[in-house]
């Protein structure tokens, strides 16, 4: 499990900016502060890792952005996010981007090298749902639709 001390102000700051690079491809800042009602200039302070303070700004971004946003930024915690009302409408790079924050779980759990029982417990679901995205991906794949 990671390091309570680990989880700063600055090291979420530093989480969200890098769940945004890696989540929010493709959708403007501007897009972003009018889908989640954040202004604008917090929605670049967070892209620049200069803020992160309301958890409420924190969810919004989380209810547009895909699941692995939300995951990126609380794996510190122990936590995993997976949103499966979405698993039939994601488009390949949001797919790509659900196995990467999936499989980011697994490599943070195995950084110590031991699994513990709360690391068993989280990552088993988040594997069978790894599975289950690779085989949509490769349905996709299949049928042109990448």
């Amino acid at each position: 499990m990671g390091d309570v001390s680990a989880i700063t102000a600055e090291s979420m700051a530093h989480r969200v900016r890098q769940g945004l690079q890696l989540f929010a491809v493709g959708i403007t800042p501007a897009a972003l502060a009018e889908a989640t009602g954040i202004e604008r200039r917090t929605v670049d302070a967070h892209r620049l890792g200069e803020s992160c303070r309301c958890v409420s700004r924190l969810l919004r971004c989380a209810m547009v952005l895909p699941a692995g946003f939300l995951g990126h930024v609380v794996a510190p915690a122990g936590f995993a996010v997976w949103r499966t009302d979405l698993a039939a409408a994601i488009s390949a790079p949001q797919t790509l981007a659900e196995m990467s924050g999936r499989l980011h779980l697994l490599a943070t759990a195995l950084a110590d090298g031991v699994l513990d029982h709360r690391e068993r417990a989280q990552l088993a679901p988040e594997m069978r749902q790894l599975g289950s995205l690779l085989a949509s991906f490769a349905d996709q794949l299949e049928g042109g639709r990448t």
